[in-house]
Parts: C-alpha cells; sequence; structure tokens
C-alpha cells in the first residue's frame, strides 16, 4: 500500500517537474514566433522577470491573437474595451457568476 503511495507521489512529482519545464521552454522570448513577438513586443524589457504562468498565458494570447482574422480582432478589441470600461465591482460579479455556470451540473 505504502509502495502503490510512494509509486505515484513520484510519479506525480515528476509529471510536475516536466510539464513546468516544458511551460518554462515555450515561455522563453526566443521560442516565441515572429507573429507572437510582434504582439508582444510591449513586453520584451521585461519579459524573463514575469512569471513562466504569465509568460504563458500571455504567448497563448498572442498565438490567438495571430490566428484571428480582422473581423475576429474587432471584436475581440470590442469587448476588451468593453471589459476595461467595466467598474470593479462589476467585474467581480461576472467573474462570480462565470463560476457559478462552470460549477453547474451537465446534462
Amino acid at each position: 500500500m505504502k509502495t502503490k503511495f510512494m509509486i505515484s507521489v513520484v510519479a506525480g512529482l515528476l509529471l510536475s517537474f516536466s510539464s513546468a519545464m516544458a511551460q518554462d521552454d515555450d515561455a522563453n522570448w526566443d521560442s516565441l514566433s515572429e507573429d507572437q513577438q510582434k504582439v508582444l513586443a510591449p513586453y520584451v524589457e521585461r519579459w524573463e522577470s514575469l512569471p513562466i504562468e504569465r509568460r504563458v498565458r500571455l504567448a497563448e494570447g498572442a498565438s490567438r491573437w495571430t490566428d484571428m482574422n480582422t473581423a475576429e480582432r474587432t471584436a475581440a478589441r470590442d469587448r476588451f474595451n468593453n471589459w476595461q470600461s467595466l467598474t470593479d465591482n462589476q467585474r467581480v460579479a461576472i467573474r462570480d457568476r462565470y463560476q457559478q455556470f462552470q460549477n453547474l451540473p451537465q446534462r
């Protein structure tokens, strides 16, 4: 029983470590595509000081952005501008509702 537990703990740690290493490799500035670097150019000076999780999210967002056509980019800008115009309380309420929605049972 203890052996199975220890094996699962070690396996989990190894998976976490390898995942973190892969994220770190993906989050290096030089590993970004040229298009991603163009989108993320405002971050170039402080890129390495950002937390890995933030760099990964930014890189994924830049990748999605480069895959969008003009209409999709316009719609995304409009949604972002609408989000920025909300008060902190409105944003919290929206996040709470979203979390409640995510917690609904599936049919």
